[in-house]
């Protein structure tokens, strides 16, 4: 079955199902975001004001995916671009009220999502899948954080 497919492939095709899934709940709630807008806003949410710099950094995104990610949020009204008084030259990113409005909503597809993707797959299975995911994470020294709801 999948035995000899490399294990990248694997994670790879697993991600893009659940992507593919999130964006598609998303749109059917009728929530202006796709999930690779998703981690930028949360740490908007985290910490309101950011820089484009201190996003990237935080996401791991190349500067231009997340000017693209950032504009088209813009667009949709789910952040504000304002000049850094400190510093002219810089944009600091605002959350909007109708992003905090969509927050709840936002978290209940990633929820109902999360349980589809376990379903099936008991708690011992998960903690396994998890300490896995761990250590494929510390083998290829990729570090991040999860931002809690404030």
């Amino acid at each position: 079955m999948t035995n000899d497919i490399p294990v990248g492939y694997l994670i790879y095709q697993a991600q893009r199902a659940i992507h593919q899934m999130i964006n598609q709940s998303f749109q059917k709630a009728g929530l202006p975001l796709v999930i690779e807008q998703w981690p930028v806003l949360m740490e908007v949410f985290h910490a309101n004001g950011l820089s484009h710099q201190q996003i990237a950094e935080k996401t791991r995104k190349d500067k231009t995916t997340l000017t693209r990610l950032i504009a088209t949020m813009e667009r949709n009204g789910m952040v504000e671009c304002r000049v850094d008084p400190a510093d002219k030259r810089r944009k600091l990113v605002f959350y909007t009220s109708k992003a905090a409005l969509c927050r709840d909503s936002i978290e209940a597809v990633l929820r109902t999502m999360n349980q589809q993707v376990l379903n099936e797959i008991n708690s011992h299975e998960e903690e396994v899948f998890r300490k896995v995911l761990g250590q494929i994470f510390e083998n290829l020294n990729w570090k991040f954080e999860l931002k809690q709801k404030q």
